[in-house]
């Protein structure tokens, strides 16, 4: 037999952490051109629903969230194949905003 592990809140706080730290990055101003190649225009294709904003209820494909969701088991917590899929994960039976980017 083996034991299970129980699931706390640690979700919350993780997404809660990489908000404020993905908002903090945005709103500073890059002094130094980035070394990361550019990518053409963003296409849709592979972005999942996932939580839009902190603090609102809102289900999006956008591609703007935090880069360390791109990670497992981060990836598998955050991003779903439908928008009701992601509204009833992140908000059950609470009313959720979907904002279809593509």
């Amino acid at each position: 037999g083996g034991g299970g592990g129980g699931k706390g809140n640690k979700g919350n706080e993780l997404w809660r952490d990489a908000w404020e730290r993905l908002y903090a990055c945005v709103y500073t101003p890059t002094s130094s051109p980035s070394t990361q190649p550019t990518t053409p225009v963003p296409t849709c294709t592979t972005t999942k629903w996932h939580p839009g904003e902190l603090r609102r209820r809102i289900c999006t494909n956008s591609e703007i969230y935090p880069a360390i969701w791109n990670d497992p088991p981060l990836s598998e917590t955050y991003f779903t194949d439908t928008a009701d899929e992601c509204c009833n994960k992140f908000y059950p039976g609470k009313k959720c905003r979907i904002r279809d980017i593509c």
